[in-house]
């Protein structure tokens, strides 16, 4: 076979790329977003999924018949290992009902499907496909990493329970931190020996600033972090059931000196702080960051 003259190869290979980057009519538009870039091993990780209908008609996605639906993702490890689904047969698109030209977001953990335990990168798409159409399509891929993370501070936390004479369920909680991107990030866990109940991110490090957790009476967990100048967290989750949630949330200003928290028999309380208010002593800005009013 004659090889083509050099000067054409550059004229062929342009004209392939032209073609290959042309788009093409998709039916169902598709993106994936990560709410994070890193996570801590065992956090959640949150991503949200976003359809938009192109064909001109309804579509319902339904588990079989003509308008059989589906939405699933493909996770590759940093090295190209496909991590397998946990839950295969599991569709999160079902039931989801498209109309024409709408718009709709699915948010949701991929740890629900997949085992992301083991540090490392991972990328992920999302492939979508429905009966009606002739094609699915997929989402260009997200890229995150896991991580784990420093143990600042840890205690086991006993469960209130209604027998008197049962067995007492204790576990453990910690508080860490991990290093997400240029900051690092302080996490609440809760687990047991089989069992990771719970991982929250509760804010971002703040440097000569030491944060604080204890439990009180009923078990109740207590977190004081500062998250900007002159502004504390103050945050109290409960365990009842092993079912770790947040019952309270408020901020403080320091009042003379730092805020810390005071315990009393059965009771925990912050001190040398008062109540701020958002908008007269802090503000939250476009990024989701505590700046403090007056910054």
């Amino acid at each position: 076979m004659r090889r083509p003259a050099p000067r054409i190869l550059p004229l062929l290979l342009v004209a392939f790329l032209f073609l290959a980057a042309l788009p093409t009519w998709a039916q169902l538009g598709i993106a994936l977003t990560a709410s994070y870039n890193k996570f801590l091993r065992y956090e959640p990780i949150e991503v949200t999924v976003t359809l938009r209908n192109y064909s001109g008609n309804t579509l319902t996605f339904s588990k079989e018949g003509p308008n059989r639906g589906y939405l699933f993702f493909l996770v590759d490890t940093h090295n190209g290992r496909m991590v397998k689904s946990l839950k295969a047969k599991d569709n999160p698109a079902d039931g989801l009902v498209l109309n024409a030209g709408e718009t709709k977001a699915l948010s949701l953990s991929l740890n629900t499907f997949f085992d992301l335990q083991s540090p490392g990168s991972y990328t992920v798409k999302a492939q979508v496909g429905h009966a009606r159409l002739s094609n699915d399509y997929q989402s260009d891929e997200v890229t995150f990493e896991v991580r784990d993370g420093l143990m600042v501070t840890s205690r086991n936390v006993g469960l209130p329970g209604d027998d008197a004479n049962g067995k007492i369920k204790a576990l453990k909680v910690s508080l860490l931190l991990f290093q997400d991107d240029d900051q690092g990030i302080y996490c609440l866990r809760v687990e047991d020996d089989d069992l990771v109940y719970s991982t929250i991110r509760l804010g971002r490090q703040i440097n000569s600033s030491e944060p604080e957790m204890d439990a009180d009476a009923t078990s109740d967990v207590h977190l004081l972090l500062q998250v900007a100048s002159r502004l504390y967290s103050y945050q109290v989750y409960s365990l009842a059931g092993a079912r770790v949630k947040l019952r309270q949330q408020s901020y403080y200003s320091p009042d003379g000196t730092v805020p810390h928290l005071s315990r009393s028999p059965g009771y925990i309380k912050v001190v040398n702080g008062r109540l701020a208010v958002e908008g007269v002593d802090y503000i939250i800005d476009e990024n989701g960051q505590f700046r403090s009013k007056g910054q």
